[in-house]
């Protein structure tokens, strides 16, 4: 009975990110661009989901709006950073971050 009651609960909680990554794509198929968004969560929530989606090219934008906005932040330095090793005309761009 337990192994059975684990295995919908593990079962449920994946179909749930299943879901959420779905929704997110759906969500991110607009086309949003720095200027366009409503508050810096979102902007950062947008950044980190293309970084760890391997999409540097499009959070290296957002990364470099929030930059601007706290440029005091190391995390969003290093991530701009790091989308820059990706963009192959900007990769001395990384250095001075």
């Amino acid at each position: 009975m337990n192994k059975l009651l684990t295995t919908i609960l593990v079962l449920a909680a994946l179909n749930n990110n299943v879901a959420f990554a779905q929704k997110k794509d759906k969500q991110l198929s607009k086309e949003k661009t720095v200027g366009n968004y409503l508050s810096e969560d979102d902007m950062l929530e947008d950044a980190e989901y293309y970084f760890y989606q391997g999409e540097y090219l499009s959070a290296l934008p957002l990364y470099v709006e929030l930059s601007k906005k706290h440029p005091k932040n190391v995390y969003y330095k290093f991530n701009s950073g790091i989308c820059y090793l990706y963009k192959s005309d900007e990769k001395e761009q990384a250095i001075p971050i």
